[in-house]
């Protein structure tokens, strides 16, 4: 019995940790990323861990590269758009299916696809994270995003996205130091008219 009491307060504490956790992911979007929330809405977390698995082959085949750049822009420019004289870089480098460190660690940069995304936001303070380009974003502080490649769900879409705060670099180079914390997002999304996305909902992901 005194068995299963103190099983059940470790539950307890370890779910009031991960409270705490979202709690604080959830600040730090708000006060300290200047993110927006004028689309979609904050989903609740759920009760457990996200499973590993981001999508798979097949719903990553169902949406086309267009679609791809067309939900990385929205989710850039509606959500992550750089204030305040910030900038954002793009991780050209797309998360893997599975959330796993070193299988991300591993994938290949995808330069095309993220030259187009920094296009298609057009933003000027939206650079790419290579130490060979000759940016706006230099020098700046802000924030670096890294996107997986989006799953069809339903009609719509999944979306998922690594944060890292960005520090000046100063003598160290042109591109930023990556800070702490860092953290996961998944966006849902859905087709607007014209053939473009608009977020429904948004949450960090609890690993």
């Amino acid at each position: 019995m005194r068995g299963g009491r103190v099983a059940q307060s470790a539950e307890r504490g370890a779910q009031r940790g991960r409270q705490r956790l979202r709690v604080l992911r959830s600040a730090l979007c708000a006060l300290s990323l200047g993110c927006r929330t004028a689309r979609g809405i904050v989903e609740d977390a759920p009760p457990e861990r996200d499973a590993p698995a981001r999508g798979d082959a097949a719903a990553r085949a169902a949406l086309t590269r267009d679609d791809e750049l067309a939900i990385d822009a929205v989710i850039v420019t509606r959500f992550f758009r750089p204030s305040g004289g910030q900038a954002r870089w793009i991780d050209p480098r797309p998360l893997g299916d599975v959330r796993d460190s070193v299988a991300d660690a591993r994938i290949d940069p995808d330069d095309a696809w993220a030259d187009a995304l920094r296009a298609a936001t057009g933003h000027p303070r939206v650079c790419v994270y290579d130490a060979d380009a000759d940016e706006a974003c230099a020098g700046r502080e802000g924030g670096v995003l890294r996107f997986s490649h989006p799953y069809a769900a339903g009609d719509g879409a999944r979306t998922f996205v690594r944060w890292w705060p960005a520090r000046r670099a100063g003598a160290e180079g042109p591109l930023p130091a990556r800070g702490q914390p860092t953290f996961e997002m998944v966006f849902t999304m859905a087709r607007a008219g014209g053939g473009g996305w608009r977020i429904v909902s948004q949450r960090a992901i609890t690993p």
